[in-house]
């Protein structure tokens, strides 16, 4: 979005406008020729965004705000940006962006300093602000960059940051160092100025690896909302480091969850024990968090220690006898009907005039495979889980036993 389209949609009576239009498809309105094309095709750019923001962004959404396409695609949800571990002090936001982030620290009661570098972005982002009725946010447009070079002012209590992970062409940028601010080449900077620095990588980005370049860390956190990675925060205490941790931040329908688990935990795995026996019992599959972080042995022996819960692997299923009571598990829980050893054939006649749900963990074959030998429709009445033990491939015939969360 341009300077001269913001001020275009700025005079506009654009959240009447977007209401009286909430059930129009964009696409219908960029042919209406009651409009001036560019306004037409504004107007149709963020109805399109404003009728997307009504789950992800909220507050934005009954305000009416300004949505550039680019800026909304790259936001944090209003949902995961209030999972963080806050502050009421002084906060200094390197990369404000749409500014979802920013609101979140203000609404929690800090006081803000927020850092664009896009003058149109830094424009928007004080119309958007007034929007909202948020005054405790002094929003500059300025880089990170030039903005921690100069400033002599006194210190913050938090720094945070969303580093833009593509560069001017908009290729995506993978290594840390390649991100915008560069957080490696600043981070002797940032000590000057705050006692701690929160960061977000991609929600793709291994927890491993951000360990390995910021040894100094003292919490990662993985961020997940209804069975989906969101974030991975990296939380580094420079005044007091204290024991690092890992931390699991799970959203599922209105539940939820924040375990910790410290890294001198780690446990050995208790295997499942010999199939061929067939053991009834439960299947249970963590949320994506868990795997993320790789403490599924952690989370059953310190959390559900009840459910007497053993792993065919440190990323594969928990099997146990024990079904979750009023506590609620953070994943899906599966009740075994049978189980037998993973041969085409036999399984077919098995479902057959099933519709049958596939899931896989530690198996040689894809899902999409799996559906391929069995020749079987897709569907919930049954799922049918596939992973190995003791050198051997299983398939679970199964319900699901409780549904917390749909």
């Amino acid at each position: 979005m341009t300077l001269e389209e913001f001020e275009l949609l700025k005079i506009f009576p654009l959240q009447e406008w977007l209401v009286e239009n909430e059930q129009e498809k964009p696409d219908q309105i960029a042919l209406r020729k009651n409009l001036e094309p560019q306004l037409r095709r504004l107007l149709a750019n963020q109805l399109k965004y404003w009728q997307r923001s009504k789950k992800k962004l909220p507050a934005y959404h009954q305000a009416g705000c300004i949505l550039p396409g680019r800026a909304y695609e790259q936001a944090s949800s209003e949902q995961a940006a209030n999972l963080k571990d806050t502050t009421t002090g002084r906060v200094l936001d390197l990369t404000a962006g749409l500014g979802v982030d920013t609101l979140a620290f203000a609404k929690h009661g800090a006081s803000v300093v927020a850092l664009e570098a896009n003058p149109v972005l830094a424009s928007i982002g004080h119309y958007n602000l007034e929007k909202l009725g948020i005054s405790n946010v002094n929003l500059l447009n300025q880089s990170a960059e030039a903005y921690l070079k100069s400033y002599t002012g006194r210190t913050f209590d938090l720094i945070y940051a969303d580093p833009d992970r593509r560069d001017s062409s908009g290729k995506r940028q993978v290594l840390i160092d390649r991100l915008s601010p560069n957080l490696i080449s600043l981070m002797p900077r940032l000590r000057e100025l705050a006692p701690r620095l929160l960061f977000k990588l991609s929600p793709l980005f291994d927890p491993a690896e951000a360990i390995r370049i910021f040894p100094e860390i003292s919490k990662l956190s993985v961020v997940s909302i209804n069975r989906e990675v969101k974030e991975v925060l990296v939380d580094i205490q420079f005044d007091e480091p204290g024991e690092f941790t890992q931390e699991a931040i799970v959203q599922l329908g209105e539940f939820q969850f924040r375990h910790s688990f410290p890294r001198k935990e780690l446990l050995t795995i208790s295997h499942w024990p010999d199939l061929d026996t067939h053991p009834t019992g439960y299947l249970f599959e963590p949320d994506p968090a868990y795997y993320r972080l790789r403490c599924l042995p952690q989370l059953f022996s310190t959390y559900y220690s009840d459910l007497n819960v053993t792993l065919n692997d440190s990323l594969g299923y928990g099997w146990g006898t024990n079904k979750p009571g009023a506590i609620p598990f953070p994943g899906q829980v599966y009740h075994i009907e049978a189980v037998c050893p993973y041969k085409p054939k036999s399984l077919k006649k098995m479902l057959k005039g099933k519709k049958i749900g596939i899931k896989q963990r530690n198996f040689p074959f894809t899902v999409q495979q799996i559906r391929k030998q069995l020749q079987v429709p897709d569907g919930s009445d049954h799922f049918l889980i596939c992973t190995s033990q003791a050198k051997k491939n299983w398939a679970f015939l199964c319900k699901q036993a409780v549904k917390y969360f749909d």
